[in-house]
């Protein structure tokens, strides 16, 4: 059960990084040079940067939590698909 809490751990390190990356990928380029772009960008960047947190934030719990984890279960297992 060590090598299968390895590879979830692993898995779900992955499915964060690729969250991160698609919230990065929704910010969209200022296209004209006006200010009213550049406010709209600040305000998405603003918004990716609170989320950013709130997605490490959700990363550094559950990886201290499956850190503490001695025994690995099914039922474990499950728990952390659903997250």
């Amino acid at each position: 059960m060590k090598k299968l809490k390895a590879r979830l751990d692993a898995f779900s390190d992955a499915v964060i990084a690729i969250i991160l990356t698609i919230m990065v990928l929704d910010l969209t380029p200022v296209l004209r040079d006006n200010l009213n772009d550049y406010l709209l960008l600040s305000k998405e960047i603003g918004v990716y940067i609170i989320s950013f947190a709130f997605v490490a934030n959700m990363w550094y719990q559950h990886a201290t939590l499956f850190n503490e984890i001695d025994d690995m279960s099914y039922r474990i297992m499950l728990v952390d698909f659903c997250f």
